[in-house]
């Protein structure tokens, strides 16, 4: 909930700055209370074609092609994906994850320079616009932290374990 909550921030600031995208995936639980929310704050999503908010997506593969730049929880699914295309990210662990294994997932992308990390304890929509500001105006770092993401990536891991288990078979 938290990252929403940030979320409808950083859309009420970027809401005039059609220069950029955004693409908000709520989770079902919680799409009614975002669109509300937004209402509340001045989003007028009819206005700000720019900014587009889904419940659930279908297809990451696609929003991953076309994404710069992705602020995401930090479990090892989503950084398969992110990592897989090379999108740079702003990574806020979920803090509830068993043994607190989003926040060590998160570090280790940050630490090759893949990524930012805010923790949920400390993440406002003041941090996130911030964060996600710094790095709009910095592409160098956005194509650094893209290269880094890609080669940490494993986009044909599938094929491998594939690969391993037929040869186990033999």
């Amino acid at each position: 909930r938290s990252i929403n909550r940030a979320m409808i921030g950083v859309l009420d600031h970027f809401k005039e700055i059609q220069s950029v995208q955004f693409l908000l995936v709520t989770g079902k639980t919680e799409f009614d209370e975002v669109m509300e929310s937004l209402e509340k704050s001045g989003v007028d999503l009819k206005i700000a074609t720019h900014i587009r908010v889904e419940p659930y997506l279908y297809d990451m593969p696609q929003a991953m092609a076309m994404a710069d730049l992705a602020v995401f929880r930090a479990g090892a699914t989503g950084l398969a994906e992110l990592t897989a295309r090379g999108v740079p990210s702003i990574l806020i662990p979920y803090p509830f994850a068993a043994a607190n294994h989003q926040e060590f997932n998160a570090r280790v992308l940050v630490n090759a320079g893949a990524a930012r990390m805010i923790l949920n304890k400390d993440l406002t929509a003041g941090i996130l616009i911030e964060t996600i500001c710094d790095l709009l105006k910095n592409p160098d770092e956005l194509e650094k932290m893209s290269i880094v993401a890609k080669s940490l990536g494993r986009p044909d891991a599938a094929k491998e374990i594939a690969t391993m288990i037929l040869d186990l078979a033999k």
